[in-house]
């Protein structure tokens, strides 16, 4: 199950956004998990940044792992944090719309999730390759 909610108002389509997610969970044989994702302003997820991650600075997305380290009896895979209004600065460089943009978002941080990660040049082109992979599967 997807949990969608948004701390701010935006123009953004929760209805295709939630539909597309659940895309990205099939992908990834995760239909079975649920997903939480939140939509915040900068000044929140640099708030969250600082406090979870101690960098004082606005990032793009955030990911909050259910699995870390224990035994997790639930469906849980975890929590999500987008910043929509970094989203929408990025997403002319990426030369993605807003929607695709958070769309992008999403399966970055559903990688990060399961056990992805950029920290080195060979990690990040493997995330790469599955992030397009999946981003040109549920792309219409």
């Amino acid at each position: 199950m997807i949990f969608l909610s948004t701390e701010l108002n935006s123009n953004l389509d929760l209805t295709i956004i939630e539909k597309k997610s659940y895309k990205i969970l099939t992908f990834l044989s995760l239909e079975d998990k649920d997903l939480s994702i939140l939509f915040v302003d900068d000044k929140r997820i640099k708030e969250l940044n600082l406090q979870f991650r101690g960098i004082d600075k606005v990032t793009d997305v955030l990911s909050f792992s259910q699995n870390e380290g224990v035994l997790n009896l639930s469906n849980m895979l975890g929590d999500v944090v987008i910043s929509l209004e970094q989203a929408k600065r990025q997403a002319p460089l990426s030369n993605n719309s807003y929607e695709q943009e958070v769309l992008y978002l999403i399966i970055h941080s559903v990688l990060h999730l399961i056990g992805y990660d950029h920290y080195n040049d060979i990690e990040s082109k493997i995330m790469r390759a599955k992030e397009k992979l999946i981003f040109d599967s549920i792309e219409l």
